[in-house]
């Protein structure tokens, strides 16, 4: 194809599950788009080297039947989009335990179980008599039971309905924040001891906004995760794309969208030909969403500058480590997670090689996701990281941690297990804020009306043939699911593409 006198029909920017779910329904569905005949044409522009984006999944070396989920690991089976995907790409799939009652909570220098807490044991907060007894994920949830009471009862469209005109302490929903809602349901005590123990820091930042409520998915579902790793997903998505007929160019990093010959759009690349196209998709997060040129061409003047302030990008890091055996498996701990008020903050159990799960026979090697933060605790990992210094071994040379980040590590799990923590074979350390992500989730900012900024920003130029989508101007942000919602929404009303025909009635689009 001459990249100028041959348009493609589709130009999307992004390869993530977003980018990658365009391409292939494109192909797959055949519709013609507006102003083009028969099946469209589609290049997908990826600027790394690497397609899915926030769903990358490491072999760790010497034992091929784990799986490190370096981004994204799971989903619920109540999010019926993923799940149809899931079966329609012919993904095996198995359940995610998030909590075991041998799990730990370390904290205020208190060691004790999940099933302690269940018990009703003391924590080493001074809670209020109605709070006691309770877990921190129960008490979340009588925060967001004040904002809507019936929110377990009601599905996501009539959540998102109310957020016109709902009220919290006489103020509108979408100018409260997170932390306000917290701090006037629970006690003092009450709001620091969850805020501790759920193992998510950014509860604490007024520029959450408490609207985010609103767009969590809160129906009643089990975590799942994909056998092969949940980068399957979007591996799976790249080989249907292509082999259906959709051009994926990895390595090629977009720089601004310009109008080309004949009222053609054009993507200006970085040290590649440019791309003519009828239709242009940016399926991007904030951050490069951001880094495009904006002040030209066809979004010169458009909303989508402004918009960008609208999502506050999450700060999200991972060390998984690597050891010779199940070190955890002595305090009775299989799997889920355990949760510290220490910077790592949370450490999830993902495994074993060993003959029940397909390994040899005697290869004891285990996998744990030693820190897993977000917000303010990621800055601790940073400074780490930018410390420099040797690397340990790692899985992937392109997810290398310094010797000093391991040895904080070990420290930190050897406190919070109460155990000596043996000396890792390899590591493997990923900040998410690195471009061009900006984070590992978003969430809406306090002061905004998601309703209306998420269509003004899936078509940023009236009259314009650029979209815009992805998980971070969705109404599921933090999921993959807002990945897809978002795009669905942009195939159907943008690019005149029929309903998946292997989605189940009242599957998840965007609003």
């Amino acid at each position: 194809m001459d990249p100028v006198t041959d348009p493609v029909d589709v130009a999307v920017v992004g390869g993530g599950v977003a980018g990658l779910y365009l391409a292939w329904s494109l192909r797959t569905r055949r519709a013609a788009v507006p102003g083009a005949a028969g099946a469209p044409s589609v290049v997908v522009l990826e600027s790394d080297g690497r397609t899915g984006g926030r769903l990358h999944t490491v072999r760790p070396p010497g034992a091929p039947h784990l799986r490190a989920e370096i981004g994204g690991m799971r989903y619920l089976d109540s999010q019926r989009l993923v799940v149809a995907l899931i079966a329609a790409l012919g993904l095996a799939h198995r359940d995610f335990t998030m909590l075991d009652d041998h799990d730990l909570h370390l904290l205020r220098g208190s060691r004790f179980t999940v099933a302690d807490l269940r018990a009703g044991a003391a924590v080493p907060y001074d809670l209020a008599p109605a709070e006691r007894g309770h877990t921190p994920q129960e008490l979340m949830g009588t925060v967001v039971r004040a904002l809507v009471p019936d929110i377990a009862t009601i599905d996501a469209a009539a959540r998102r309905a109310r957020e016109r005109d709902l009220v919290f302490g006489g103020r509108p929903v979408r100018d409260v924040a997170m932390v306000e809602v917290a701090r006037q349901v629970l006690s003092p005590e009450g709001f620091e001891y969850v805020m501790d123990g759920l193992g998510y820091t950014v509860g604490r930042d007024p520029e959450v906004g408490a609207v985010n409520v609103l767009h969590t998915d809160y129906s009643v579902g089990r975590p799942r995760t994909l056998t092969d790793g949940m980068q399957a997903l979007p591996d799976a998505l790249a080989a249907a794309a292509a082999e259906a007929g959709a051009e994926i160019r990895r390595g090629v990093r977009a720089l601004a969208v310009d109008h080309g010959p004949d009222g053609l759009l054009r993507v200006a690349t970085d040290g590649a030909d440019p791309v003519v196209a009828r239709h242009v998709v940016l399926a991007l997060p904030r951050a490069a969403l951001a880094a495009l040129d904006l002040s030209t061409g066809p979004l010169a003047g458009s909303t989508l500058a402004a918009d960008l302030d609208a999502v506050l990008a999450v700060p999200a890091a991972k060390l998984y480590l690597g050891f010779p055996e199940p070190w955890w498996e002595r305090l009775g701990i299989m799997t889920g997670k355990s949760v510290t008020d220490l910077p790592m903050r949370q450490c999830l159990y993902f495994g074993v090689e060993d003959e029940a799960a397909g390994g040899e026979a005697g290869n004891r090697s285990a996998l744990l996701a030693a820190t897993y933060t977000d917000d303010r605790a990621t800055g601790y990992w940073q400074a780490l990281r930018d410390a420099g210094g040797p690397a340990w071994p790692a899985a992937d040379p392109a997810l290398p941690a310094p010797t000093g980040m391991v040895a904080d590590a070990r420290r930190q799990l050897a406190e919070l297990h109460g155990v000596d923590v043996p000396e890792p074979g390899w590591a493997a350390f990923r900040d998410w804020t690195e471009p061009p992500f900006g984070g590992g989730w978003h969430y809406w900012r306090t002061g905004h009306l998601s309703v209306d900024v998420m269509p003004r920003v899936r078509r940023p130029a009236p009259g314009v043939n650029v979209a815009v989508c992805g998980e971070a101007f969705s109404a599921h942000q933090g999921w993959i699911l807002g990945a897809l919602s978002s795009a669905e929404r942009v195939l159907q009303d943008q690019l005149a593409q029929p309903p998946p025909a292997w989605a189940p009635p009242g599957a998840e689009v965007d609003p």
